[in-house]
């Protein structure tokens, strides 16, 4: 199941530290307090401004309920990070990590996973009642596996997620209604109106509010005293320096921790002492969060000619513009700059960024750096994020004319991608980080810059590298983004440029994504080229342009559509099969079901037939259309009677994982059925008995079913009714006996004396109870034209 685990709170991608040992105590003391509470709300509710502290605080109480076992999961949030800012992971990364904090709740998320493997790509709504609702977490409550304590998840910074609301709403709403029994949910955030909106509708019930910008000043300040009074320690600052530097600080812990982070950032104590001096002296100047920022700036950029406080500007900006923490090295490729340049300027402003290692990605240490420059109105630090991100575009598109044809070097197309020795590191040396980042991120950049020349630019590249494009991002297992990307380009729009050719390379590349994603060599990059290109309308010209080895003729989806009936079904289809007479369809369905449908106007026949516990994988129709059979996740097959939807008999169990592929003997008596545990077997359709034993060989699953058709002799037994048998066997005798009459007739004319002894014609000297069904028939008489004669 698909997680971030860089939005777990013990994870080394981002610095994110713990309260002073010394410092909020009542506030943490009054968290505790409402965690271990079994009667307490579950729900706390932490907001504050920006620079408050909230995450520090919620770090502290992760580590304090991890030292109490009762920490179940968290998902700090994070502007900077893509995998901590998407909201369609939190639910997925919560269940993920209560799975590892309950055996009960793993067993049976494991059972939905398997039943339904899409449900992590559903809506947060269904995420939160499929997840967490109904069977994981009651699964775990019924057991007492939890005792007396109550888990706690902590979600942390929700305001720095995208599309939040989209998941508070079901997730607030449960917690608030209890729905979640014996969870607890620690959340902070700013008082942003929408998050608050969500929040504030529960939480008379079912969330307990904590105002951390509304503690009183003197409780923060004394806090925040005791925090530098610690940290400066080595440079002894007097009682005095630490009470103005307090009261600078005013009830922002980020504020002071900044400060701290810029004074310990210079060489020796006399220079640490003099950077501390200096904040106090500036304290006039100094009134917020801002102020401080400009100073450190100032320092950092200090003796710096014109040209060189401009290059450093836009190393500045390009680090808060860009998508994701990257390298020293990937920001130098960005801006074609050495990185030294790079590497250097963060070196000096260590009190604004860090490095969780040396060479590792650079991350801001607070979000408000990046608002100092979205907000500035000093000229000098103006932040201009259209010609920031539309320079970024262009460095993208420039280094994405790397791109090329088989850029891994795989060596065959029959292995998957994973399999091929060496791949990861494959991978890594090919597509760079810098490469893997343009490919990746260059429309996020070009939503916020496009521009007439950059439309332009778009489309050559689309043209030349487009193909090659989708190659890398296959690669990087990063294919399904491409379609949303595209999309971003169809969405911004210039009244100075004529869109109908950008419109149809984007139209025909989706087109490709979806011809390769949906097909079974999906993640076996070569056949790109191989097994779809020649087959992909390519009327824009994106090279390479291969050549069309098959034409089609007839193609299935050049149908008329007043001549097309539209099937609407609510959940997703597995299996579709035909009634031998083509009047319904039959379809197997993800939400265990089984329906019926009109082939001739799409309507409903009945209700769903409901008796698997999986999704649904195979359907098929008997050959005299009264019976359905269906195969299942559940590891069965079920018949059902075709006309009553009713099910016939009990289902047929034997296979060992999930039935993939059903049929039905041409004459109706018998069933095969394929299977994930690589076998076939055979059923008797009337008892439902397995007929012998499983046929084995296959190495792999059993992904496909048929019975042969009988030989032609058989043919006529499940083709013919009974009673033009007889009819037939009838005609054949009285034309026998006519053809014996007239030689007989003849051969006295002749004047022959001889026993003549025949048989039906056409061949019936065939069994023919195995031919008719019936007892053989036997004709013959004698002639005789003297007394001697036999």
């Amino acid at each position: 199941m698909r997680h971030s685990s860089e939005a777990f709170h013990d994870s080394d991608i981002v610095d994110r530290s713990p309260c002073h040992a010394e410092t909020r105590k009542d506030i943490l003391s009054e968290i505790e307090a409402w965690a271990i509470d079994a009667s307490s709300e579950p729900g706390y509710w932490m907001f504050g401004m920006a620079g408050t502290g909230k995450s520090t605080i919620a770090i502290s109480i992760c580590r304090m309920l991890k030292n109490k076992d009762v920490l179940a999961a968290t998902f700090f949030c994070s502007r900077q990070i893509p995998e901590c800012n998407n909201y369609r992971l939190i639910i997925p990364t919560l269940s993920y990590q209560l799975a590892r904090f309950s055996k009960t709740f793993a067993m049976s998320l494991k059972r939905i996973l398997t039943s339904n493997p899409d449900i992590v790509i559903k809506t947060p709504g269904v995420q939160v009642e499929k997840l967490l609702l109904i069977e994981p977490w009651k699964a775990a409550i019924k057991t007492a596996q939890m005792g007396s304590f109550h888990p706690v998840l902590v979600l942390d910074a929700f305001d720095e997620c995208q599309d939040i609301a989209k998941v508070l709403q079901p997730l607030v709403s449960a917690i608030s209604k209890k729905e979640l029994q014996g969870l607890k949910f620690f959340i902070t955030s700013w008082p942003e109106p929408k998050i608050q909106a969500e929040l504030k509708a529960y939480s008379a019930s079912g969330m307990k509010e904590f105002i951390l910008h509304n503690v009183e000043e003197d409780i923060v300040q004394k806090d925040i005293f005791v925090y530098l009074q610690k940290e400066l320690q080595e440079i002894s600052p007097t009682p005095e320096q630490l009470c103005l530097l307090t009261n600078l600080s005013k009830q922002l812990f980020i504020y002071a921790a900044t400060v701290v982070r810029f004074v310990k950032d210079a060489d020796g104590i006399s220079r640490k002492r003099k950077r501390l001096f200096g904040c106090i002296q500036n304290e006039a100047n100094l009134k917020d969060l801002d102020a401080l920022y400009v100073e450190i700036l100032e320092m950092a950029t200090e003796k710096l000619q014109d040209q060189e406080m401009k290059d450093d500007l836009n190393i500045i900006h390009t680090i808060v513009s860009v998508g994701k923490p990257l390298t020293c090295q990937t920001i130098a490729d960005l801006l074609h700059v050495e990185v030294e340049s790079v590497s250097n300027l963060i070196f000096r402003l260590h009190a604004v960024f860090y490095m969780t290692e040396a060479d590792g990605p650079i991350s801001i240490f607070h979000k408000s750096f990046y608002d100092f420059f979205a907000s500035s109105k000093d000229s000098k630090y103006k932040y201009n994020a259209s010609a920031q991100h539309e320079s970024l575009t262009f460095s993208c598109l420039q280094i994405m004319e790397r791109l090329c044809f088989n850029i891994c070097d795989l060596p065959s197309s029959f292995m998957k991608d994973d399999d091929v020795p060496g791949f990861k590191d494959k991978v890594c040396q090919k597509i760079p980080e810098t490469l893997n980042y343009c490919s990746q991120f260059w429309t996020d950049h070009f939503e916020i810059g496009q521009t007439d020349q950059l439309f332009q630019k778009v489309q050559e590249i689309l043209i030349e590298k487009g193909i090659y494009w989708l190659e890398a991002m296959s690669l990087l297992e990063s294919l399904p983004r491409c379609s949303k990307m595209l999309d971003a380009i169809l969405k911004t729009r210039s009244n100075n440029v004529d869109h109908s050719t950008v419109e149809r390379i984007v139209s025909y590349l989706q087109n490709l994504i979806r011809q390769f994603i949906n097909g079974d060599i999906y993640g076996m990059t070569p056949h790109l080229y191989l097994s779809i290109m020649p087959f992909w309308e390519n009327d824009v010209g994106c090279k390479p342009q291969i050549q069309r080895g098959i034409k089609l003729i007839n193609r299935v989806i050049d149908w008329l559509p007043e001549t097309t009936v539209t099937v609407n079904v609510s959940a997703r289809v597995k299996s579709v099969h035909y009634s031998p007479i083509g009047d319904k369809i039959g379809t197997g369905c993800d939400d265990h079901t089984v329906r019926i449908w009109d082939a001739r106007t799409g309507a409903q026949i009945g209700v769903p037939l409901q008796g698997h516990d999986g999704l649904v994988t195979s359907v098929a129709f008997s050959p005299d259309g009264t019976r359905i059979v269906s195969g299942s996740g559940d590891l069965t097959l079920r018949i059902w009677d075709a006309r009553t939807g009713a099910q016939i008999g009990e289902p047929l169990q034997g296979h060992d994982d999930w039935v993939t592929s059903v049929a039905f003997s041409p004459d109706g008596t018998r069933i095969v059925s394929g299977s994930d545990d690589n076998t076939v077997r055979i059923w008797d359709a009337r008892t439902a008995a397995q007929i012998g034993v499983p046929l084995q060989g296959h190495d792999g699953l059993v992904t496909s079913v048929a019975e042969s058709l009988p030989n032609p002799v058989h043919r006529y037994q499940s083709s013919i009714p009974y009673d033009c048998k007889l009819l037939l066997v009838m005609l054949c005798l009285l034309t026998d006996l006519l053809l014996q009459i007239c030689i007989g007739l003849y051969l006295r004319m002749v004047g022959s004396s001889f026993h003549i002894s025949f048989h039906l014609l056409f061949g019936f000297q065939l069994p023919f109870k195995k031919f008719y069904g019936l007892p053989k028939p036997s004709a013959s008489f004698q002639l005789r034209d003297s007394p001697n004669s036999h």
